[in-house]
């Protein structure tokens, strides 16, 4: 079986550059994703490192950061979506849209006028000259 695996990685690679190139498509989010991740396994391995021992514990905690890692891939699809979501969400609320129709009553509202109805209010211009 072993063997089966290094003709075919084999093989694999000796075809690999007779193809044409193709460039890779790299989302924002797999690239948070795993930038974030590298991140916090480097600081925990300078951490556990940094007294030139390493503990059953550190090396546990190490292996369950890994194991965190691969049910963060097994749900990659469900967790891009919900983030998708959310960032969507914050970024309507940011522009002054709600993305709900509960909030909406279908009536724009344009803040100039409004500033320029409470300057006339007043008698005074808003704008100093």
């Amino acid at each position: 079986m072993f063997w089966t695996w290094l003709r075919l990685a084999a093989a694999d690679r000796s075809t690999a550059g007779s193809g044409p190139v193709k460039a890779v498509k790299l989302s924002h989010w797999a690239l948070l994703r795993d930038s974030i991740f590298y991140t916090f396994s480097i600081m925990a391995l300078i951490a556990f490192i940094y007294d030139e021992k390493v503990c059953w514990w550190e090396s546990l905690v190490l292996i369950l950061m890994y194991a965190v890692y691969i049910l963060i891939m097994k749900f990659n699809n469900r967790a891009h979506r919900y983030f998708d979501r959310l960032n969507r969400s914050s970024v309507n609320l940011s522009n002054g849209l709600t993305g709900s129709t509960d909030l909406e009553d279908n009536v724009t509202c344009d803040a100039t006028a409004v500033l320029l109805k409470k300057g006339s209010l007043s008698g005074q211009a808003s704008i100093a000259s």
